[in-house]
């Protein structure tokens, strides 16, 4: 997409893109990544004492970094970086929307949503199964932070076996969109613009799981 001009984007000093998606969301693509993954996510919040109890305390997670108005939290392999920045401006998302997304243990998710209630913390929606005719069933729950961040919490079973390769993927794709009209009114720049927002929200929500 970057290669034939269809995104703006700057090149920065040492090599690596910075993009802004249709939403404005800002994304740095480093040349030298390995593989197709997001290696870090950076999300402003209001105070940092009340992040890092509920990241530490209800959630569980272990703090890589602090300082006075920085927090960061390490998973998986390879290793991804979730970092919190104390910023004084008022957070407002406006219409924009997005969640981070972890998998686990499907049987760690009525403790998590049990935790985060028994703390009186928002749980956006309750433990539930989403079914995908002919797939596997994937359980559940999103929570949010004191600042309104939504964390999804997916569970693994149900998720590596959605998430596997599927040969008729493709084939069922083009079908789907062969028989779609939504685009129809759409002028050609529009459309443009709505597909690359389906690809950025894409890309994400599968690199972060």
């Amino acid at each position: 997409i970057l290669a034939n001009g269809c995104y703006p984007f700057v090149k920065l000093q040492d090599g690596s893109l910075s993009i802004v998606s249709p939403d404005r969301y800002h994304f740095t693509v480093s040349c030298n990544s390995v593989g197709s993954t997001v290696s870090a996510l950076s999300l402003n919040i209001s105070d940092l004492q009340k992040s890092k109890a509920y990241w530490t305390e209800i959630l569980r997670s272990t703090s890589s970094t602090t300082s006075p108005d920085n927090l960061s939290f390490s998973f998986g392999v390879p290793l991804f970086t979730l970092e919190f920045v104390k910023t004084t401006v008022q957070l407002n998302t406006g219409a924009n929307f997005g969640r981070v997304a972890f998998s686990c243990p499907g049987d760690m998710l009525s403790n998590i949503e049990q935790c985060a209630r028994d703390h009186e913390f928002n749980v956006v929606k309750s433990l539930v199964s989403l079914d995908t005719p002919g797939k596997a069933t994937v359980q559940v729950v999103i929570l949010a932070d004191p600042d309104g961040h939504e964390i999804c919490f997916v569970g693994d079973e149900g998720f590596c076996q959605l998430s596997s390769v599927d040969d008729n993927a493709d084939t069922e794709l083009k079908t789907a969109i062969s028989k779609d009209q939504s685009a129809a009114g759409l002028t050609k720049e529009d459309f443009r613009k709505t597909l690359l927002d389906c690809v950025f929200h894409s890309y994400y929500a599968m690199c972060l799981l």
